[in-house]
């Protein structure tokens, strides 16, 4: 089972309108960044009539009082530009017109799952080359203050056990050798093109990585997920 530890990182200005997760302590390449709990987490799996993952995780947040101390830790709805995507927008309005949330809370609270979750697969072994996977969307305090690049040093590391699941770890690896000070960043984008949603992936050679597409097709992509133009190392290096 992971040990909590996140001695390593802290969370710090990348600019005045921008924070970022940074190293405080050299770290080699395959060494464990952090490990920390997620606060708050919703399955991939959807048994509540097909309700949206997204809406259930922001269901969940208000649900489980952990709105304010979302607001606290820094994260902010408005953070989230893309707005509320079509095919969840009458799920909103359902919960809303049960009474029991406000359709600015409703709101807010949806714009926190969308911006700050990140995905957690953890591979557990059930049996003799039986493997289950829980597939979890997750809001923690130092994974989500993790930027993009498409130069990432770090990648989400791997859990394979029932008590990481139970205990809610989730951490970050090195991917290469870290200085002190430096900016823990990671790619928010699939692996590979074939992973992306249909609409986009269908645009490209499905054979590639994401980071191996050209920095203006990385950057439609970016866009068109997450709702932000990326100002990594890598896509500055080729304006």
């Amino acid at each position: 089972m992971g040990v909590v530890d996140t001695s390593r990182v802290v969370v710090g200005p990348v600019s005045s309108e921008m924070e970022g997760l940074f190293s405080t302590c050299a770290v080699k390449a395959g060494e464990v960044i952090f490990l920390e709990q997620y606060l708050v987490h919703e399955s991939s799996v959807a048994p509540d009539d097909h309700i949206p993952q997204i809406v259930r995780l922001a269901l969940r947040i208000h649900l489980e009082n952990h709105f304010e101390h979302l607001l606290r830790l820094g994260m902010h709805p408005e953070c989230w530009t893309l707005g509320v995507a079509s095919e969840d927008a009458h799920w909103l309005q359902k919960l809303v017109e049960t009474g029991k949330i406000s359709a600015d809370r409703m709101r807010d609270a949806y714009c926190l799952a969308a911006a700050y979750n990140v995905r957690c697969l953890t591979a557990l072994h059930t049996g003799i080359g039986e493997i289950s996977v829980v597939d979890r969307a997750v809001i923690a305090p130092f994974s989500c203050k993790a930027n993009h690049s498409c130069e990432p040093n770090a990648k989400w590391w791997s859990s394979s056990t029932v008590e990481d699941v139970r205990e809610r770890i989730l951490g970050m690896v090195a991917i290469r050798d870290i200085p002190e000070g430096e900016e823990i960043a990671y790619s928010y984008a699939p692996d590979q093109v074939r992973d992306l949603p249909n609409e986009l992936s269908m645009k490209f050679d499905k054979a590639e990585s994401f980071l191996a597409l050209e920095s203006s097709s990385r950057k439609s992509i970016l866009r068109t997920l997450y709702g932000f133009d990326c100002i990594c190392t890598l896509c500055n290096r080729f304006k």
